[in-house]
């Protein structure tokens, strides 16, 4: 739920950060009729605000159009205020201080701003940089100053513009003792605002980067690489993850640090965009590492990946899946390439008395048998039946667990399963079903499930599970209920790599069990609006990343909040 929340939150904050932005500035009553210089359609917006961002930022947000925004909020606003306590009174609080529904395009027109515009955040230097279309602005002007030069705010606007970077600037200040200034400049409707820490802190910055003609978007062409799959109608922006030269420290990525070392150093950026719709929220996340080099075994999927088929396995009732694309033989190399001497000669011995064991080569028979595919399905959750649980089988029961690899060549593993049956002496039989070739373990102390191989996979399925699970791989179609949309490029692509939850069985199913029936209010509310959720990653020539799809369930209207202020008559925004 905080997930939920935090994402839809960041558009809200974004614009929040305008208003006391703006709040920091003001107009120099600079009307522009028609709007005759902005760009037309979402992502000539976002263009056109790129360009403008300093080459220098350490981080950017572009909301290209206003009014794909607002309705994608507003779509979300009943779940968001029926999962997050207070949110509604917030929400409606800042309509009636602000002036402004971020639910509502509309409301916008206002300050001067029409559905079509767009906003961007960066960093310049030590300041913030908000930068926006307008159509009029005196409207924007006449907001502003209703809301800065007010409470909690406090900006008072100084008698004379400041000339900064070749640009002329309305400047506002603070009054002691926390004393900030901003700069607003309107030019043939395009907005800058910049709001500094201390007063006159940023002007030497601002003049070096206001003057500059190399744009972010054209000193860096990563950027474009990053970003170039972010739609006009999504909020997107990056983040620079290196460690600059000018002193600026890199982000901390916590327990994942090690896993960005390479990205930090080679100098690249992470990018991301978000959709909000009524019954789903989108997150696609893209890192681009300027030395691809350093992180090419995240970028290479297999050369020669199949499509698996898995969605065959999939059952309506599933809980989750992960699913892998790797193959073995690049594994290896990659190991052993980036090993020491000591632990190459460990992984040699193992190799060596695996082979010794099954009287048959891993890397030479067993690998090039196998393909690239790998997937792990959980069904059921029993929570008294883990509890009990003895051994690998009765888990992997209780959990209604099947795990498939991919197949290539069924006839060299074939004599595994025999020369398995010898070495366990008899603790495991072997025997045919539905033209599959199954491995049963008789020892419950030593018992995984049953291994099963067949002309495409090699699965490892609890007993009670196997004829099920035959049934439906021999079935045309997916016989226990047809996969979700999301998940289906996850089960039937070649190369795909990520996992998938149905966060709505897993609330009914073991969460429910867990709390023996009774959920806390706030997390059966915040479940209550979710229903699956998918992961799934992307790969490019130089750029990889992931995609993020949480489904919504449709939410009723939320009741009335008692203690909401109520909007004034006349439609006017309450002073603050």
């Amino acid at each position: 739920m905080r997930f939920v929340s935090s994402l839809t939150l960041i558009g809200v904050g974004s614009l929040l950060l305008l208003t006391n932005g703006c709040s920091s500035c003001s107009s120099d009553k600079n009307k522009t009729s028609g709007w005759p210089d902005a760009p037309a359609t979402p992502a000539a917006v976002s263009a056109s605000l790129v360009e403008q961002i300093p080459a220098s930022t350490r981080w950017a947000l572009v909301i290209p159009n206003a009014a794909a925004f607002t309705k994608g909020f507003g779509s979300m606003r009943a779940p968001i205020s029926a999962a997050v306590p207070g949110f509604r009174v917030m929400d409606q609080d800042f309509k009636n201080t602000i002036g402004v529904d971020f639910g509502d395009a509309a409301s916008l027109a206002k300050w001067g701003i029409p559905e079509t515009s767009g906003v961007s955040f960066s960093q310049m230097g030590t300041a913030n940089l908000a930068m926006l279309w307008v159509t009029d602005g005196d409207k924007f002007t006449t907001e502003v100053e209703r809301v800065l030069t007010r409470q909690p705010y406090n900006y008072v606007a100084n008698p004379q513009p400041a000339t900064v970077g070749g640009m002329t600037f309305k400047t506002y200040t603070t009054k002691a003792p926390e004393t900030r200034q901003a700069y607003l400049n309107i030019d043939k409707g395009l907005v800058r605002i910049i709001v500094c820490p201390t007063t006159n802190s940023c002007e030497p910055a601002m003049t070096a980067e206001l003057a500059a003609t190399a744009r972010h978007a054209a000193a860096d062409p990563l950027v474009a690489k990053v970003l170039e799959e972010a739609k006009g109608d999504s909020v997107f922006g990056w983040y620079d993850v290196s460690d600059r030269k000018d002193g600026t420290p890199p982000p901390d990525f916590g327990i994942f640090k090690q896993q960005m070392a390479p990205i930090v150093k080679s100098g690249g950026l992470v990018g991301a965009s978000v959709r909000m719709a009524k019954d789903a929220l989108d997150l696609r996340v893209t890192m681009a590492p300027k030395d691809v080099t350093a992180a090419k075994p995240m970028l290479t999927p297999p050369a020669n990946a199949v499509a698996p088929g898995f969605s065959k396995l999939f059952k309506d009732e599933a809980y989750a899946f992960v699913r892998v694309t790797t193959q073995f033989s690049d594994l290896l190399a990659t190991i052993r390439a980036s090993s020491g001497a000591q632990k190459n000669a460990e992984l040699e011995q193992v190799i060596a008395e695996a082979d010794a064991a099954l009287g048959a080569s891993i890397e030479k028979e067993v690998i090039p048998a196998l393909g690239s595919a790998g997937i792990l399905f959980t069904t059921r959750a029993k929570i008294l039946s883990l509890g009990s649980a003895e051994s690998a089988a009765d888990y992997a029961s209780a959990l209604g667990a099947v795990a498939a690899w991919q197949v290539k060549d069924r006839a060299k593993l074939e004599p595994l399963f025999d020369k398995a049956v010898t070495l366990l002496e008899g603790k495991a039989t072997k025997f045919s079903e539905s033209g599959a070739t199954v491995l049963q373990f008789t020892d419950s102390q030593m018992d995984p499930g049953n291994i099963v191989l067949t002309d495409s996979l090699l699965l490892l399925v609890p007993d009670r599970d196997r004829a099920a699970v035959l049934a439906n791989l021999a079935a045309p179609s997916p016989a226990a209920g047809a996969p979700p949309a999301e998940a289906v490029k996850l089960l039937d692509e070649a190369a795909a790599i990520g996992i998938y939850l149905n966060i709505g069985k897993l609330a009914a199913g073991p969460i429910g069990q867990i709390f023996g029936g009774r959920l806390p209010p706030e997390v059966q509310t915040g479940l209550s609006m979710l229903d699956t959720f998918t992961v799934r990653t992307r790969y490019g020539k130089e750029t990889f990343g992931a995609d993020l799809h949480l489904g919504l369930l449709q939410q009723p209207p939320a009741p009335e909040a008692s203690g909401a202020p109520k909007p004034e008559a006349s439609g006017e925004p309450k002073a603050p």
